[in-house]
Formats: structure tokens, C-alpha cells, sequence
């Protein structure tokens, strides 16, 4: 059965809102662009009203040749790439203020999860573990057996009472199940990710 253009709408909507997280605009709002709109403060009072600089960097002076593909002037066009370039400044202004907390240690799942194999402790794990047993899962990374789970755990801090005792081995703990704690960081960034979405929408 074909679908119809209202349900492929529907559909690629639906998509588009499941993904719709800050990681795959972090080159645009946090790019070097973004960073360098950040020394544009210093410059704009020069190219806004110093009528020499803006005369020295007239596009119309860049070639001999007129190329007409926008009718501006000079000083127009200079003056729309500087607030193009503010505007810039606040919305990286605004993704470090509110940008989700992963995005602090990764701009990808990837990076996230390569940190926290690296600097992460057991209780980072078991705070993440309770979150995603509370909240549910965003994606199959946080569908892992709950026998697994208690494995890592016994060797990661041990266990003592009446009739066993085993001290934690962190490092061993780590390396046996580091497939585990990636799928964990995995489902951890994912589901912080789509966090405060109107935010991220401004």
C-alpha cells in the first residue's frame, strides 16, 4: 500500500522531532566561526561607523570586475556580515549557557563515551544506571540485561556479607565490561540530548 504525501509529511516529522537534539548543530553553534564572531566586538565600532576602514574593505574594491549578485552597497553588505556575525555571537552565547551537560565533556555520543571510560568512576555508572531504570530507555544502548549490570557491579565495587566477601577491582572491572559502560554513555548522551529542545529552537 503506497503512503500518501500527508503521511510521508507526518512521518519525516516524526523523525525530524525524535532526533532533534543540540549534538548535530554543535559545528554551527559552537564551530570556529561561532568562536570567531566572539572577536568581532572589538572591530565593529571601526567597520560600522569609521568611514575609512569600511571604504578600504568595499566588496566593489576586492575586483575590478561588478558583480552584481546583491544590490547592496559596499558598506551595506559590511555591515549585514557584522550582525549576521553578532547574532552568531549570542546564539553561542546561549548554547554554552544551556547547552545540555554532556555536551560539556563530548559533541558526539562518541566523545562523550570516550571520556567517560577514561575519567568516569563506578558511582558516575550506577547514578547513570538508576536514571535510565527510572526514566526508561531512548535508545536500544539502554535495553542491557540487569544480570550483566549486577556482574559489572560486583566486580567493579565488590561485595560483602555474611557469606562472601570480594574486594572491587575498578580497572579490571572497566575493561571486562567497557562495552557495557560505552552503551551506558551511549544511552546517557542520547537521552540528554534532546533536553530543553526550545532552547535549542531560539
Amino acid at each position: 500500500m503506497a503512503i500518501n504525501f500527508t503521511d510521508q509529511i507526518k512521518m519525516k516529522y516524526q523523525i525530524f522531532i525524535y532526533n532533534f537534539g543540540w549534538s548535530p548543530y554543535v559545528e554551527f553553534l559552537d564551530g570556529p566561526i561561532a568562536k570567531f564572531s566572539y572577536f568581532l566586538g572589538f572591530v565593529g565600532y571601526l567597520i560600522l561607523f569609521n568611514d575609512q576602514v569600511t571604504e578600504y574593505f568595499q566588496f566593489s574594491n576586492i575586483t575590478s570586475i561588478t558583480r552584481p549578485y546583491f544590490i547592496l552597497d559596499g558598506q551595506t553588505k559590511i555591515r549585514t556580515i557584522y550582525f549576521g556575525m553578532v547574532l552568531l555571537f549570542f546564539a553561542n552565547l546561549i548554547y554554552r549557557i544551556f547547552r545540555p551537560w554532556v555536551l560539556k565533556y563530548g559533541r558526539n555520543e562518541h566523545e562523550f563515551s570516550d571520556y567517560g571510560i577514561r575519567n568516569f568512576t563506578a558511582y558516575n555508572y550506577i547514578r547513570f544506571n538508576d536514571e535510565i531504570r527510572t526514566d526508561g530507555h531512548q535508545t536500544i544502548y539502554g535495553k542491557y540485561y540487569s544480570h550483566e549490570w549486577d556482574e559489572f557491579l560486583r566486580l567493579a565495587i565488590g561485595v560483602e556479607n555474611k557469606t562472601e566477601r570480594q574486594t572491587g577491582n575498578w580497572a579490571e572491572a572497566k575493561s571486562k565490561f567497557e562495552n557495557l559502560l560505552r552503551g551506558i554513555c551511549y544511552e546517557i548522551f542520547a537521552k540528554n540530548d534532546i533536553k530543553r529542545r526550545k532552547i535549542l529552537f531560539i
